[in-house]
């Protein structure tokens, strides 16, 4: 942070390299960073990656959908509002990029009525996206091995029937797949569960 031209604030955040040893040193811009300053993993891969797929969904059918104008499929993000729209934001993702904004007063009160993070802070974040990724290929956020997607009953559950129309695409970690697969319901009674061996 700048002040004046001079330098008041420089941020020394932990470097996330999975590849590098306690003991590397890694050059960030021109400068030696000790090799003590690597991050800590605080959460396994596959809870990172499904917060990362239900984050993807948002932006593909929920609150961030406005960020579909930047028609690339590798962001992820969430909106937030503070009650009485006191406060709105949209942090959003890729595997290279992260970026928050956020809107409100300096002293606390209120955006107005419909000032939510994604009306009042999304835009600035879709503004500084689309400089910031420019032409850039798209990322891929890897799945971790024990990471699956099958087809779920959306009444039960339970791991769609494969005549089933009422599905959605979930993905789990592999010990918490469900077991059972859903019957179809008859003449419009309730489903109730199968004992057929998985799908999968």
């Amino acid at each position: 942070v700048y002040s004046d031209g001079r330098l008041e604030f420089r941020a020394e955040p932990p470097i996330v390299c999975p590849s590098c040893s306690s003991d590397t040193i890694v050059e960030d811009g021109g400068e030696a960073v000790p090799g003590n300053t690597f991050a800590e993993r605080i959460i396994s891969p596959g809870v990172a990656y499904q917060l990362t797929s239900m984050m993807q969904d948002v932006v593909r059918s929920g609150t961030g959908r406005r960020a579909r104008v930047l028609e690339r499929k590798d962001i992820a993000g969430k909106t937030g509002t503070t009650n009485e729209q006191v406060d709105a934001w949209f942090s959003g993702f890729n595997r290279h990029v992260v970026a928050t904004t956020w809107v409100g007063f300096d002293e606390q009160k209120p955006l107005g009525r419909y000032e939510t993070g994604s009306r009042a802070a999304l835009p600035m974040w879709i503004d500084f996206m689309r400089r910031a990724l420019g032409d850039a290929p798209e990322s891929v956020f890897y799945k971790p091995d024990n990471i699956v997607s099958a087809r779920i009953d959306t009444v039960t559950g339970l791991l769609a029937h494969p005549a089933s129309t009422d599905n959605v695409l979930e993905t789990f970690r592999a010990e918490y797949l469900p077991k059972e697969i859903a019957n179809m319901p008859d003449d419009g009674d309730s489903p109730d569960s199968g004992t057929e061996d998985t799908l999968f």
